[in-house]
């Protein structure tokens, strides 16, 4: 495995920590405490401090080297694009079922009922399963280290922040979600 996938997986790491560091209730309250003139843009400026991040990140990331995992061949090049095309089009529906607001205020106001139609009928965290499936797709359309690496620390970033969000929908929702767990996978529909 060479050195510069290792790297990138703990720059990968560290941006995943800060993200998560930065979306806790303390950190929240701490603005609000402390800087109230930039709690109420809290989520507004969370938002775009880890889409650019996430954006430099990745270029740094796409310019890397890295050696080939495997070679690639024309059938993996279209059951990536397959996974990719899928995500995509899940990415836009799941997106189509949030309000604008929710991304932008800090109260959540914007998605006060517990959404259990559409996607949200075959999984819990429709989002997540269009990122999985771009994860999928990007090691069968460019096998190189990096994006394994990239993929795995995904995966298991995805699954600690879905355990982690779990419990504050829990909260928020009560017993409707608790039974909406029972009848919904988490993250891919029918299997986890």
């Amino acid at each position: 495995m060479p050195v510069n996938a290792i790297y990138l997986g703990v720059f990968w790491l560290f941006y995943y920590a800060i993200h998560s560091a930065l979306a806790t209730d303390r950190l929240k309250r701490f603005f609000a405490d402390k800087v109230p003139l930039v709690s109420g843009w809290y989520r507004l400026l969370y938002s775009l401090f880890a889409g650019i991040n996430f954006a430099l990140l990745f270029w740094f990331h796409s310019i890397t080297p890295s050696n080939a995992l495997f070679t690639s061949s024309l059938s993996f090049q279209i059951i990536g694009g397959v996974f990719g095309t899928g995500a995509l089009i899940i990415f836009m529906l799941a997106m189509a079922q949030y309000d604008w607001r929710f991304w932008v205020t800090n109260t959540g106001e914007s998605q006060n009922e517990l959404v259990t139609s559409g996607l949200n009928s075959l999984v819990r965290h429709p989002l997540y399963f269009a990122v999985i499936l771009a994860l999928i797709a990007l090691v069968l359309v460019l096998p190189k280290w990096k994006n394994l690496i990239f993929a795995v620390i995904t995966f298991l970033y995805i699954i600690i922040g879905a355990l982690l969000e779990e419990r504050k929908l829990i909260n928020k929702y009560g017993r409707p979600y608790i039974d909406y767990r029972e009848r919904v996978k988490m993250l891919i529909p029918f299997l986890i």
